[in-house]
């Protein structure tokens, strides 16, 4: 199979996979063992949403490579940040940015969470930090759910 791109077909591909990503995660349910696997889709699928609208806007191949929540949060135009604000804040007590904030690296860290992170101390000695992070799936499926809402109506706005 060869998979052929245009530019018109970034923000639509990113939009596609976003929705596939969110379809795995939603068969798992809530089955224990998998929630690290759900936390790793769910926040793929908000990676690559967010990727579908920066896309829309603007073509930035940087935005493509990285997958922190926040910073393609930023890389939004400011007409996506303002809906996003009117309509996903406005009904919660959490904020769109504060879920992003909270699970921002989630995508990694939900992969990688049992190797311990070694850093510097002040004297160039290696010192040992535990790994832990925290998630939280309902806020992660109502921001992917929004997010699927928003970008499927796009084209009404």
């Amino acid at each position: 199979m060869t998979l052929r791109r245009s530019d018109q077909s970034i923000p639509l591909g990113f939009y596609r996979q976003g929705v596939s990503y969110y379809s795995a995660a939603a068969e798992l349910h809530n089955i224990e063992k998998f929630l690290l696997p759900k936390v790793t889709l769910l926040t793929f699928s908000i990676e690559c949403l967010l990727k579908a609208l920066i896309y829309l806007d603007k073509a930035d191949d940087k935005a493509i490579q990285k997958h922190n929540l926040i910073n393609l949060y930023a890389k939004l135009g400011k007409q996506h940040i303002q809906k996003i604000k009117e309509e996903f804040d406005k009904s919660r007590s959490l904020k769109f940015r504060n879920i992003l904030e909270q699970h921002q690296q989630h995508f990694i860290d939900s992969r990688y969470w049992f190797i311990d992170i070694h850093t510097h101390d002040n004297d160039g000695m290696y010192k040992r930090e535990e790994h832990s992070f925290s998630f939280n799936i309902g806020e992660l499926e109502e921001v992917v759910e929004y997010l699927i809402k928003y970008l499927s109506s796009y084209s009404n706005r």
